[in-house]
């Protein structure tokens, strides 16, 4: 059995980026025609979708034939993109462009642990955590921009890493910027507040905050704040005056939902009741952790003092602490909002399970098996005591909601096979 599992687990090292499309696009190629779109976010995406298609409302998006400040146009110009470069209709424009963007979002957690050096077999099981955590699985099936949104925020992170890992950082600041801009553009300014507030805090930790006054970092933010800049000036012409700009945009949209939202507004604690339960199965990683070394003093010393010599685990804790305590800090919390974090835990999991003993890694995966059992009893228990009528599109017959069997096999199948890995460590 370990000797299968070797040669299949060499083969995907050697195709990482295969095995990562295969594996989205069974989780999606079944469900990309199969309901219609959800209240109340994919239905207002997509009437705002509508207006950019019919109506040619490119630059400032309109609802129900008002303006609609709340999102920055460029996921829907891509929803345009998907829409005229494939046969698909609505609403499978839709899930097409979930499934791309959660491609395109395990495809840069892969793409950040390669930057930061991490070997073949530690990326490859960073993108597997990521594959299966059971979060970013559903949000594959549901239409929003914040896959999207990460996957460029992630970029952004890995080019300034990238930039200052060694003595010279080469253009790498630059498109660090161009990937920060272009994630604003799709979602809002933690865009580039996030990769800017980790590669400061990292290079503070390293004693290197110099590094970061250099020529490349002021060419990159004049690129960033052009693209800003471009659009920001369509909005302007468009609305006749910056009005709209300042106090829907910029006033309620940005700065009121960070200091005293009108909407989803949480107590601090909220993510951390959150964050456990969204990086479910991975949580459970926990559970082989060594807590008592946290109470060394040895510990910490060795931390402080090798800190100028932090490298890719201290990069993903400081990313992950770095947005975790931002977000924190914000008035208007949203679950969704978390996602960027989930990269660096996956690498900070793969890395650990790397090193880790066999005892300690069949205490997770037996963990993980049990829950993926329980959940697959839930299924199939659930779907007969679910009093929701509902009609596939693929079938014209009304009934009860489809049998979860498939998916409750799927989680049964994981629960067996997971322990049958616990002896298998990554190379």
């Amino acid at each position: 059995m370990s000797d299968i599992v070797s040669r299949i687990w060499r083969f995907c090292e050697r195709h990482p980026r295969l095995v990562m499309t295969l594996t989205v696009l069974a989780q999606t190629a079944h469900s990309l025609n199969n309901r219609a779109l959800w209240f109340s976010d994919e239905v207002r995406y997509a009437d705002a979708y509508r207006n950019l298609a019919l109506k040619g409302d490119w630059l400032v998006l309109a609802l129900n034939g008002q303006p609609y400040p709340d999102k920055p146009p460029l996921y829907f110009w891509f929803l345009w993109l998907i829409d005229k470069l494939t046969p698909a209709n609505m609403p499978t424009v839709f899930f097409i462009g979930a499934a791309l963007s959660g491609l395109l979002f395990v495809y840069s957690g892969y793409l950040l642990a390669r930057t930061l050096r991490a070997g073949r077999s530690v990326s490859l099981g960073a993108a597997l955590i990521l594959l299966s955590s059971l979060f970013l699985c559903a949000l594959f099936h549901y239409s929003r921009m914040d896959l999207f949104f990460c996957a460029f925020i992630i970029g952004s992170h890995a080019c300034f890493f990238r930039a200052f890992e060694g003595d010279k950082p080469g253009q790498w600041p630059v498109w660090g910027f161009v990937l920060a801009a272009i994630a604003t553009l799709i979602k809002g300014p933690l865009g580039f507040i996030f990769p800017l507030l980790t590669t400061i805090l990292f290079l503070g930790w390293r004693g290197e905050l110099k590094k970061i006054f250099c020529r490349p970092m002021l060419t990159g933010l004049i690129a960033m704040l052009a693209l800003l800049a471009a659009w920001i000036g369509g909005v302007v012409a468009v609305m006749g005056g910056p009005d709209y700009l300042m106090n829907q945009v910029l006033g309620k949209h940005v700065l009121q939902r960070a200091t005293n939202t009108f909407h989803h507004k949480e107590p601090l604690q909220y993510y951390f009741i959150a964050l456990p339960l969204a990086w479910l199965p991975w949580t459970l990683a926990l559970l082989g952790a060594r807590f008592k070394r946290l109470l060394t003093a040895d510990f910490w010393s060795i931390v402080l003092l090798d800190r100028d010599k932090a490298g890719a685990v201290a990069y993903c804790w400081i990313m992950a602490a770095a947005i975790f305590t931002l977000l924190s800090s914000l008035s208007g919390k949203v679950l969704i909002y978390i996602l960027p974090m989930f990269p660096p835990l996956a690498i900070i999991i793969a890395e650990a399970f790397s090193g880790w003993e066999t005892r300690r890694t069949a205490r997770v995966f037996g963990a993980v098996a049990v829950l993926f059992a329980i959940l697959g009893g839930a299924l199939l228990v659930g779907g007969d005591l679910t009093p929701v009528s509902c009609r596939s599109r693929r079938r014209a017959s009304p009934g009860w909601c489809s049998s979860p069997a498939p998916e409750s096999s799927g989680c049964s199948r994981t629960a067996i096979i997971a322990p049958r890995f616990c002896s298998c460590r990554w190379p």
